[in-house]
C-alpha cells in the first residue's frame, strides 16, 4: 500500500520544487533529493522524499486519477455544515471560517459546550473547514517504537523509569533498519516516525540509525526522544531527519512539575522552539483528562501549540496505566477529546490534526469520530512483533497481528470517509 501520490515535476527554483497532480500544482522543497523538470516524485511534508521512474509512476497514478475525484465527492458530502442555534458558536464559528481564530476565551466557551445540538455543529464546521483548506488530504505514518528504556519518570507514563514490571529492549540499528524498510519499501509509508524512551540510545547511535534509514528508505523521518541538546538535533537534522515529535503534554508549568519529576516545562519548550529555529518540522501537543487539569489549561495548552509553529497537532486522551502512580484515575470522555480537535482546526486552519491511537481505547469509533470533527492525520506502529507488546505506554496497545489486519484496513477506512494520501506539498 502506498501512502502517497507521485507528481511529476513541471519546475525548479531555488530549491523548491513545483509538482503537477492531475492538473492540480503543488510545492515542495527538494531538500537533499536531486530532481529535475520532469522527473516523478514522491513528496510528503512539503518535501521530496523519493524519484521514481515513470512507469512506477503511472502504475500508482492509473488508479489514483480515477479515485480521487470520487473520493474528493465523497468527502464533500460527509462534510456538509450542521447549522445550530447557538449565536455565540455561529459567530465564533463565523469568524474562524473568515480567517480570526478563536481567542483563549473562546476556546475555553467551546470546551464548555456539551448539547448534543452544540456539538454536532462545532464538529461539523470543523470538518467543513478542513475541507475547504485542505481538501481530503489526510496523512498517514508508520511509528517504530525502538526502545522502552526511558531515563524519565513522568507519572503518567507506562515506560516511566520506576515501573520495574517493564519489559525492557532496545533494538539495534540493523533491527530499525530493517523495520523502517518493511514499513517504507514494502508497505509503503512515506513519513516514518522512530521514537523511544528519552535517554535510551547515545546521541552517536541516534546518528547513525537515522543516516542508515535515511539511506535505505525514502521517506521523512521524524525523531521522537525527547529532549536533546542544540547540537545534538544539529546533528541528527545534518543525516536527515527533518521532523520531532515531541509534547509538552500541558501548558500549566505547575501540573508540568507535578506530572514530570525534576523536570520544567520551560526546558522542554525551549527544546520544541530550538528545533524550529534549526528548520524542523514540529509535531507537538498535549494529554487530555490529566487529574488537576482545568478547561483554561487545555484551551492554552491549543494556543500554545499554535505559538510553537506546530506542523501536526498531537492531543490525545490521558489512559491510565496500572505501574503509574496514576492508575486509578478515570479515562478523559469521547467528547472531551473530539472538542480539542474541534477546537484546534479553528485555532489553526491548515495544520495537520492526528488521532491518537489511543483515542480508539476510549470508544472504538473514535478514529472516525476524530477524522469526523477535522482531522487528518494518524499513525500505525510498524514496531517488529517482538518488541510491540513491550512499549507499553498504555493498556491495550494493538499487537503485531492487529497491525498488520489494520494496515490492510486503512485504505478501506479511508475510502469510507473520502479521504486519501494526498500530503502533496505546499
Amino acid at each position: 500500500m502506498c501512502y502517497a501520490i507521485p507528481g511529476r515535476v513541471v519546475g525548479v527554483v531555488e530549491g523548491v520544487a513545483e509538482i503537477d497532480y492531475f492538473g492540480e500544482r503543488k510545492r515542495a522543497l527538494t531538500d537533499s533529493a536531486q530532481v529535475a523538470v520532469g522527473d516523478f516524485v514522491y513528496a510528503q511534508a512539503g518535501l521530496v522524499v523519493k524519484k521514481i521512474s515513470e512507469a512506477e509512476a503511472n502504475a500508482v497514478q492509473g488508479y489514483w486519477e480515477k479515485a480521487l475525484p470520487e473520493l474528493r465527492e465523497k468527502d464533500r458530502e460527509l462534510s456538509s455544515r450542521s447549522v445550530g442555534v447557538n449565536n455565540w458558536l455561529e459567530g465564533v464559528v463565523n469568524r474562524a471560517f473568515a480567517g480570526a481564530p478563536p481567542s483563549a476565551a473562546e476556546v475555553e466557551g467551546l470546551l464548555r459546550l456539551d448539547s448534543p445540538s452544540d456539538l454536532s455543529s462545532l464538529y461539523s464546521a470543523s470538518n467543513e473547514l478542513r475541507r475547504l483548506k485542505l481538501n481530503n488530504s489526510c496523512c498517514v505514518h508508520a511509528i517504530i517504537e525502538f526502545s522502552n528504556n526511558c531515563v524519565n519518570d513522568c507519572a503518567y507514563c507506562g515506560i516511566r523509569r520506576s515501573n520495574a514490571g517493564m519489559s525492557r529492549y532496545k533494538m539495534s540499528v540493523s533491527e530499525v533498519v530493517s523495520a523502517a524498510d518493511y514499513a517504507c519499501n514494502k508497505l509503503g509509508f512515506k513519513s516514518l516516525v522512530l521514537q523511544a524512551g528519552e535517554g535510551a540510545y547515545s546521541v552517536a547511535e541516534l546518528v547513525e540509525t537515522v543516516e542508515n534509514v535515511k539511506k535505505a528508505c525514502g521517506t521523512v523521518v521524524f525523531i521522537s526522544v525527547g529532549e536533546l541538546a542544540s547540537e545534538d538535533y544539529a546533528a541528527l537534522w545534518e543525516v536527515g531527519a527533518r521532523g520531532v515529535l515531541i509534547r509538552f503534554e500541558t501548558s500549566d508549568p505547575t501540573l508540568y512539575a507535578e506530572l514530570h519529576s525534576g523536570q520544567e516545562l520551560g526546558d522542554r519548550l525551549e527544546c520544541i522552539r530550538d528545533c524550529r529555529r534549526q528548520g524542523y518540522l514540529i509535531a507537538s501537543g498535549g494529554l487530555l483528562g490529566l487529574p488537576g487539569q482545568s478547561l483554561a489549561s487545555i484551551a492554552r495548552d491549543i494556543l500554545l501549540a499554535k505559538e510553537l509553529g506546530t506542523e501536526m497537532f498531537s492531543f490525545g486522551p490521558f489512559i491510565p496505566h496500572p505501574g503509574t502512580p496514576l492508575a486509578s484515575c478515570a479515562k478523559p470522555s469521547l467528547n472531551s477529546v473530539l472538542k480539542v480537535l474541534a477546537a484546534s482546526r479553528l485555532v489553526e486552519l491548515e495544520s495537520k490534526i492526528l488521532v491518537t491511537t489511543a483515542l480508539e481505547k476510549i470508544a472504538p469509533d473514535g478514529r472516525r469520530r476524530g477524522f469526523m470533527s477535522g482531522a487528518n492525520s494518524f499513525m500505525i506502529s510498524a514496531t517488529p512483533s517482538d518488541y510491540l507488546s513491550k512499549y507499553d505506554l498504555y493498556p491495550g496497545k494493538s499487537l503485531r497481528d492487529e497491525v498488520v489486519a489494520e494496515v490492510r484496513a486503512v485504505q478501506e477506512f479511508l475510502k469510507g470517509i473520502g479521504r486519501a494520501p494526498t500530503d502533496f506539498g505546499v
